[in-house]
């Protein structure tokens, strides 16, 4: 696909769309249609818009920047009066960290820098993070949160809703893994979609090649090196929420939305 004008992003199929449920936590697993992570929404076409409708989405939390968002719009389900919208950015700008600023470490030290920088992403961001939380404790219907590719910001903020609910470490990093299967044609959708307006902006981001680098992978080695920074930090993923506001009722009303609890086996009778 290309762009009208080389500006306007043309509409183009998810490629990062995935349901959370069918996860193992403790006590069960994760219940399907209850939260769904994906790529940029605002350019799916108008019937895959009517598709996730008709499948019960009914809140859309955009974590994408400010400018990202002007750039874009809301598209097709933002015209739909039945999909709450709400815009929480995780980041100020483009998600891209450029070398040099000062929390983003420079993508050439490889995954485990670009792990620190996504538990730098959840110490500066806990507020926004809280409110997400809150807002899928209290959704009806299927919540879809999302950022460009779905993969960072997104993927950080998968990782701390499930860890909530009880979700192992190994758990959160293969869900995070899976948006390799996915990197080929999330490569080609975001060349269109922020292909323009990375061009656009007067500090040149990283160019969207070099899938095999931090940035553009999914490596597992970036989830593990995000959840032990923050454990070593904080003493546990969830203390930076705890202080940005983070309850226990809010978890409580999580695990209730996502959680299937599975009875035990039977228990072995003696005498």
């Amino acid at each position: 696909m290309k762009t009208v004008g080389n500006t306007v992003p043309v509409p183009m199929a998810l490629t990062n769309l995935r349901d959370l449920g069918g996860l193992p936590v403790a006590g069960g697993i994760t219940a399907h249609g209850v939260v769904w992570r994906s790529d940029d929404v605002s350019c799916v076409p108008d019937d895959e818009a009517t598709m996730l409708h008709r499948n019960g989405l009914r809140t859309v939390i955009d974590l994408r920047s400010p400018r990202e968002a002007s750039f874009t719009g809301r598209g097709p389900l933002g015209a739909l009066a039945a999909v709450s919208y709400h815009h929480i950015p995780f980041t100020a700008d483009v998600a891209a960290p450029r070398p040099g600023d000062g929390s983003a470490m420079s993508l050439t030290r490889g995954a485990q820098a670009f792990g620190r920088w996504y538990a730098a992403l959840v110490e500066e961001r806990a507020a926004e993070v809280t409110l997400v939380l809150n807002i899928i404790s209290a959704a009806r219907g299927a919540t879809l949160f999302h950022c460009a590719a779905g993969k960072d910001r997104t993927g950080v903020m998968a990782a701390v809703l499930l860890s909530a609910i009880g979700a192992a470490d190994e758990t959160i990093v293969a869900d995070y893994v899976r948006t390799t299967d996915n990197l080929e044609a999330l490569h080609e959708r975001l060349t269109v979609v922020l292909g323009p307006l990375l061009a656009a902006l007067p500090n040149k981001r990283p160019p969207l090649d070099g899938r095999g680098s931090a940035m553009m992978g999914a490596h597992a080695e970036t989830m593990r090196t995000m959840l032990t920074t923050l454990r070593q930090r904080h003493g546990s993923i969830l203390e930076p929420m705890h202080a940005a506001g983070l309850d226990q009722s809010t978890i409580q009303r999580l695990r209730s939305r996502l959680l299937i609890e599975q009875p035990r086996g039977p228990e072995s009778v003696t005498g």
